[in-house]
């Protein structure tokens, strides 16, 4: 039978660096790289064109202040033209980044499997099967999302950081110098809840791990635990286990 929850000890392992680990994940990108310039490139694209696509709107909706129809035609021409632009770059980058992340995800899954099956008997007795379901389909699914669809995300915001403030420098200078003022505060505020919430979410996946763990050993010894009437007693616990998952989450 499973443990009472609130005798389970949160394992905490000591993380491994994070830039030695994020190096470590973009070996994966070896067999992918076309498609990560092909999604890269699409991402920034796109971002370009809907800053493009933004100021063309402002112009057209200028030109209608002023009756200006045979300039609202043509603005009216381009945001189109941009728009289709945008759903071809958009539907490619979303086939590449989905291609490289499942072909990245197949890869750490076979890589796992194999490891897991080289160990000892010794490391099964010591460790929970749930425990090691969970790493290896939601730990797994997220980092296949991080390295699929995560960085071609940043490629693209760090191309509107880097463009908008120009924009705006050109249109109004004044815009412009606040936006590149609230650039420095955006960046601490982000180190800061990142640094707040890496904890948490370790935990809150340390908390699924748990739940997994729990049903997957009550569900095989169904019978032990029919057998001893402790059909009750299990619900509780997995319970106070998926409550415990929630709150943390």
């Amino acid at each position: 039978m499973s443990p009472d929850p609130s005798s389970v000890t949160t394992h905490r392992p000591a993380p491994d660096g994070g830039w030695r680990s994020f190096r470590r994940l973009l070996t994966f990108f070896g067999p992918f790289k076309r498609q990560l310039a092909v999604s890269a490139f699409s991402g920034v694209l796109v971002s370009l064109l809907g800053i493009e696509l933004a100021r063309r709107i402002g112009s057209g909706v200028q030109h209608l202040k002023e009756q200006r129809f045979d300039l609202v035609d043509a603005d009216a021409r381009v945001i189109v033209g941009i728009g289709l632009a945008i759903a071809v770059l958009g539907a490619s980058r979303r086939v590449a980044a989905g291609v490289m992340s499942l072909g990245m995800e197949q890869t750490i899954r076979e890589r796992l499997f194999s490891h897991l099956t080289g160990l000892g008997l010794r490391f099964f007795d010591r460790q929970q099967t749930g425990q090691l379901l969970s790493r290896v389909t939601s730990d797994v699914s997220q980092v296949r999302y991080f390295l699929g669809y995560g960085l071609t995300y940043s490629f693209m915001h760090l191309a509107k950081l880097l463009v908008i403030p120009v924009v705006l420098l050109r249109s109004d200078w004044l815009m412009g110098l606040i936006v590149l003022a609230m650039m420095p505060v955006v960046v601490a505020i982000s180190i800061r809840f990142s640094r707040r919430s890496n904890p948490v979410m370790r935990e809150a996946q340390q908390k699924l791990a748990l739940v997994t763990a729990h049903g997957e050993e009550t569900i095989v010894g169904a019978r032990v635990v029919r057998s001893f009437g402790q059909e009750d007693r299990e619900v509780a616990q997995f319970r106070a286990l998926t409550d415990q998952m929630v709150e943390r989450e």
